[in-house]
């Protein structure tokens, strides 16, 4: 008596399809595939002061002042003329603010202090 049947084996590429990985990589691809979809898809973010317009800045810096004060560095931004003063604090890692200073007050003759 004859076993054989008249099926041929299954395919490689079937077999691959069967295989719970393969079906595990699939449903991750699908879920990546819907994430990329609902990023690309959102809204731009909206800053927060959009009537402001982007500032153009030059950075300089100065020597301690007093002993132990630590070095100054001025932030100016030409497009709204504006100055801001920041202090590095060595302890701490991170910058402190000096002073602000609104260059176009202080040109008009209309100082805010």
């Amino acid at each position: 008596m004859d076993h054989t049947t008249d099926q041929a084996p299954p395919s490689a590429a079937r077999r691959w399809t069967r295989s719970p990985r393969v079906r595990a990589l699939a449903a991750l691809n699908l879920a990546l595939l819907l994430v990329g979809a609902v990023v690309l898809g959102a809204p731009e973010a909206i800053a927060q002061n959009a009537g402001r317009p982007a500032g153009s800045y030059i950075i300089t810096g100065s020597r301690p002042v007093a002993q132990g004060a630590g070095n100054v560095v001025y932030i100016i931004d030409a497009i709204n003329e504006e100055l801001v003063a920041l202090r590095w604090n060595d302890g701490r890692k991170n910058f402190e603010g000096v002073g602000y200073r609104n260059l176009a007050a202080d040109a008009s003759g209309n100082p805010r202090r």
